[in-house]
Formats: C-alpha cells, sequence, structure tokens
C-alpha cells in the first residue's frame, strides 16, 4: 500500500484518477470545477503550453487534500509532446506534485525516481504499448522491472487485438500481485479491453483512470459510470 494524503492506494477498491487535459490555466481550473466523485488527478502536462511549475503549484493549491498525479505523457508512449531529460528533470525537482509519473523508458529514469524520492513524493513508473499486447510473462517481467527500478506504483497499460489478449493482462497482474508488494496499475486500453478498468481490482490493480471532460487514453468511461461498474463487479453494486 502506498498513502499519499489522505489516500490509501492498494487499499480497498481501486482509486479512480481522473486526467485534465487543458492547454491553458483557465481551461485546466474549468476542467477541475466541473469534476465531481474522483480520488485523485491527473494532470497531464504535456497538454499545457505555459509555465508549468507555476501551474502546478496553482493546482495543487485547488486540490488541497486530494492529490496530484504528474504526467509528461510523450509521443513515444501515446502522449502529446516532447521533453528533453534536462527539462524533465526540472520538472520533477521544482513543480509541485504528490504523485510524479516516469515513464520506464525515459533515459534518465533512476535520476528522476531519486529527485522524486528526495522531495518524499511518490513515483508511478510507467510503460504503454499501443500497438500490441506482450506475452503474459513479458508483461509480468515488465511490471517487476519497474519495480526493481525503485517504483512505488508500477503502471502498465497494454493494446489488445483479441480476447486472449485481455486474458494475459489479467494474468500478469494476478502473478506479479502474488510476487510484489507495491500497487499495481495495469489496463488494456480501448473497448476490447474495458473490462480491465472495472474489474482490474479483482487481480490485483489498484487504480484506474476514468474521463471527466473527456478521456485521455482509448476505452475510457466517465467516473459516475466507472464507480457504479467497480461496485457491481465487486459485488456491492
Amino acid at each position: 500500500m502506498v498513502t499519499v494524503k489522505n489516500l490509501t492506494i492498494g487499499s480497498g477498491m481501486p482509486k479512480i484518477c481522473v486526467p485534465i487535459m487543458g492547454t491553458t490555466k483557465e481551461s485546466l481550473l474549468q476542467e477541475l470545477s466541473m469534476l465531481e466523485d474522483y480520488d485523485l488527478v491527473e494532470w497531464r502536462a504535456d497538454f499545457f503550453e505555459g509555465n508549468r511549475v507555476e501551474m502546478s503549484k496553482i493546482l495543487t493549491d485547488f486540490l488541497g487534500d486530494v492529490p496530484l498525479l504528474l504526467t509528461f505523457r510523450t509521443v513515444a508512449e501515446g502522449g502529446n509532446g516532447w521533453i528533453s531529460s534536462d527539462a524533465f528533470l526540472e520538472l520533477a525537482a521544482h513543480a509541485s506534485y504528490d504523485i510524479l509519473d516516469v515513464e520506464m523508458c525515459f533515459g534518465e529514469v533512476k535520476a528522476a525516481i531519486s529527485l522524486a524520492h528526495e522531495r518524499q513524493k511518490t513515483v508511478l513508473l510507467s510503460n504503454h504499448d499501443f500497438e500490441k499486447t506482450p506475452s503474459s510473462y513479458l508483461m509480468k517481467g515488465r511490471i517487476q522491472r519497474m519495480a526493481a527500478l525503485g517504483a512505488d506504483i508500477c503502471k502498465l497499460a497494454v493494446m489488445p487485438k483479441t480476447p486472449e489478449d485481455v486474458l494475459a493482462l489479467l494474468q500478469a497482474t494476478a502473478e506479479a500481485k502474488k510476487l510484489l508488494d507495491k500497487p499495481l496499475v495495469t489496463i488494456a486500453m480501448g473497448e476490447l479491453g474495458f473490462l480491465t478498468r472495472v474489474a482490474g481490482g479483482t487481480f490485483g490493480s489498484a487504480m484506474t483512470f476514468a474521463s471527466g471532460t473527456g478521456p485521455s487514453a482509448p476505452g475510457q468511461a466517465s467516473v459516475s459510470e466507472m464507480r457504479m461498474l467497480m461496485k457491481y463487479f465487486a459485488g456491492k453494486g
């Protein structure tokens, strides 16, 4: 389990994270004002066009006790921008956030993790494959690699092409959960993988993503839909 502010990730129902993707201060604050019933917020800083350090402080002040996950998703992993290693490390060192998303393929991954940990921040190490679903064995290996690198939370998202791909992701999640003492976040994207977003907790996934004013990845449902379906699959609906 990982506790961030008043939120414990890895205990109870999977936590619902809502991405915000505005390009300006005004659009981001408008997005936040329209959200409800979420557990934490992911700021997709790759969409933002202004000073990210200043904006991060505005967002954390606005959210108060709600954790902020700071993400700069690169084009290589399905995101909206590119950032140099030095610029990302500057962001990690000076921005205001509670959880920092670090892509496993980032060239200075260990340095970014160390910077965040020095600031007593939580690190979510992530890996996205928008083309395919690797074998269950390879996916489990990637999750184990994230844990070995020092991740506090391990996130893996893949694109399924068949129902068997979805089963492979769930199998990898269940097996990794038995081996590791860290929260896992695993997602099969798109319509075919929707089951993993609402029933992933049964297999060991500790967080899911839901759309606020718009989805940040294929297959996201609204927060209210996600909350209702998660309770149903957990036998509490």
